[in-house]
Order: C-alpha cells, then structure tokens, then sequence
C-alpha cells in the first residue's frame, strides 16, 4: 500500500511537469488564442512616422493615445467620419481613465512631413510614444474600449 501512495504522489507531481515540457518544446497542444482585439504592434515608435522636426505638436504628450490615421482628408472618408465619433464615445466611456488618454486624428498628412505612411487605421501608443496596438477600420469599438482599459489598468505610466 505504502509504493502505491509513494508513485501516486510522484506521478500527482510529475505528469504536469512532463506535459509542459512536451508542450513548450514539441509545440503540442498550445493554444492559439488570444486576448487583445488588436494587432499588436512592435518596436514601432510614433515619431518614426514623421521627420524630426515635423511631429505634430499634439502627439508630443504624455499621455495614452487613441489615434485615427486615414492618407486622405478624413472628411471626405464615411468611415473616417464615423471612427472619429467612436474615438469620442471611447474616450467618454473611459469614465475616471479618460484624463490619461488623448484622442489624435491624424488626417491628409503631406508627403514631406512623413517619413512613413502609417496608413489607414486605428492606433493605441503609450505615454512613452510606443505604437502598441494597431486596428482596421472595420474592427468593433467595443474591442477597441476593451484593450484600452485593460492596457491602463495594467499601466502605471500616463
């Protein structure tokens, strides 16, 4: 009785630990999913966007940042006009966290202040002016809320 408990306890402890090898090293059975509705973006920097002397004064803060980008005037653009009221209703529904964010629209950019297109899209960066996440046009604004608060509750910066 007393080798059975003695290898029930060891394999109690030892079969985790050998799955978790075989999963982490042989790639079997590893989730794919994940939590942010984003894309995640990395080792991107916002003033990477612009020539030095060009960044817009108003991305030179230190706070979050909920940008919308779009190359052509975001009048002109249905869905510009309509993600640029959805930034606002994000912004409010921060509720006590909406201090720490800014909301940029970065529209009809001419060719001579960037030294990168960044396109048409949606754009979350740090108080640090780290691009962290990056969203299409036709992305939920829930999702968009979702990852921001979790990225302030996460943060102590900004």
């Amino acid at each position: 009785m007393n080798k059975r408990i003695f290898w029930l306890v060891w394999g109690v402890g030892l079969i985790p630990m050998v799955s978790a090898i075989v999963m982490y090293y042989g790639g079997f059975a590893v989730p794919e999913g994940r939590v942010n509705h984003g894309e995640l973006v990395v080792g991107q920097q916002l003033n990477g966007w612009f020539a030095s002397s060009k960044t817009p004064e108003t991305l030179t803060t230190e706070h979050w940042q909920l940008i919308l980008t779009s190359p052509t005037t975001c009048q002109s653009a249905k869905s510009c006009t309509e993600w640029r009221d959805r930034l606002e209703k994000i912004h409010i529904a921060l509720g006590k966290d909406s201090d720490r964010v800014v909301v940029n629209v970065l529209d009809d950019l001419t060719a001579s202040d960037q030294t990168v297109s960044p396109g048409q899209a949606i754009w979350i960066a740090d108080p640090l002016g780290n691009l962290v996440l990056r969203y299409e046009y036709e992305q939920s604004p829930r999702g968009v809320l979702d990852d921001l608060r979790k990225l302030l509750k996460l943060s102590k910066v900004g």
